[in-house]
């Protein structure tokens, strides 16, 4: 076309074609570090969430089913839950909070409106609080909070030790589950209600 030719007589020696393997190694560790890893990090993430928040509220179910609020703190501190979280998830447990929670019921009154006492001891329930207290009738139940931090399946180092919660680091979680409380009898030695002992 503009009157070029090759004087050597020869062809040249390079193709075109190897040009394409080496683009797409780039192209593949390009899409592998920005979108494959990124969306296995969040689906592993969502997933230890979702597992994390089923154990609490099975642990909370059976905290319920206990004789008394005291038993029920008992087998918090001595508990299987932290264990099976860190070995089930890769989750550092940072604390393990048990409380009681008495709101007043009203018939006809909304429900973000009525008057609740949260009690985080044995004994801690006034006496007006109590099944036959005059703040009766209330309903009773047990909110547990799992403060942990869950590690990403992959963790990518990047560049100047950058901490991104998700990639390069644990995310930090607060996990709440409540259940109604079981047993609203009395003790018959001490005559106290078991939800108070």
């Amino acid at each position: 076309m503009f009157g070029f030719q090759n004087t050597s007589g020869r062809r040249s020696g390079r193709r075109e074609a190897g040009s394409q393997i080496v683009e797409m190694a780039a192209g593949l560790t390009i899409l592998t570090m920005f979108v494959f890893l990124p969306i296995m990090n969040l689906t592993t993430l969502s997933w230890r969430v979702m597992s994390a928040q089923y154990a609490a509220t099975s642990f909370v179910r059976q905290l319920a089913l206990c004789e008394s609020f005291s038993q029920a703190l008992r087998m918090v501190e001595h508990s299987s839950l932290t264990n099976r979280l860190q070995v089930l998830l890769g989750s550092s447990i940072k604390s393990v909070h048990l409380r009681l929670r008495a709101s007043r019921v009203t018939p006809g009154a909304d429900q973000n409106s009525s008057k609740f006492l949260l009690v985080d001891g044995a004994g801690g329930i006034p006496r007006d609080w109590l099944p036959d207290g005059s703040q009766a009738p209330c309903d009773y139940a047990l909110e547990l909070v799992v403060n942990l931090m869950v590690s990403p399946a992959v963790k990518i180092n990047l560049p100047g030790n950058l901490l991104v919660p998700g990639l390069t680091a644990p995310v930090p979680i607060a996990i709440t589950a409540s259940h109604e409380w079981e047993n609203l009898g009395r003790n018959p030695e001490t005559n106290e209600y078991f939800v108070n002992e």
